[in-house]
């Protein structure tokens, strides 16, 4: 049976898996992908950029772009952040914490999305897939 402690531990066993933490963090720098950011976890959100800005120079996308297009090195210890889906969490919950915490960040929207006010297909799937009667099996 899976214990409460291991699950807390399973985002940073994954962050060792992946290189970002531990003593052995090579050379090449990291671009760490997030989509949304519930308000519920905007607490934890917070003590992990606190985390990898005490661990990493976290850049903006572009310098880490520059850098390996000139081949100028240095680029251990360097994190680039993204924000994908142009969700309205990033805003509301994402954004303020990096202003906070003075986090350069990249993100990316979808403007046909915000054009047509719709969903991502698999958000829209979801919200289908939540009001489907279970009894109708």
């Amino acid at each position: 049976m899976i214990k409460l402690s291991t699950l807390r531990s399973a985002p940073l066993a994954l962050a060792y898996w992946l290189g970002a933490a531990g003593s052995n963090e090579g050379t090449t720098a990291r671009i760490l992908l997030f989509h949304g950011t519930p308000r519920r976890d905007a607490g934890a959100f917070e003590r992990q950029m606190r985390w990898l800005k005490r661990r990493f120079q976290i850049v903006p996308l572009r310098s880490l772009i520059a850098a390996a297009a000139n081949g100028d090195g240095g680029l251990a210890r360097k994190i680039a952040l993204t924000f994908d889906d142009g969700l309205r969490s990033n805003v509301a919950v994402a954004y303020p914490i990096l202003h906070k915490l003075a986090i350069p960040a990249t993100f990316f929207i979808c403007p046909g999305l915000v054009d047509r006010a719709s969903w991502l297909w698999n958000h829209e799937a979801r919200r289908r897939l939540a009001r489907l009667d279970v009894q109708a099996r």
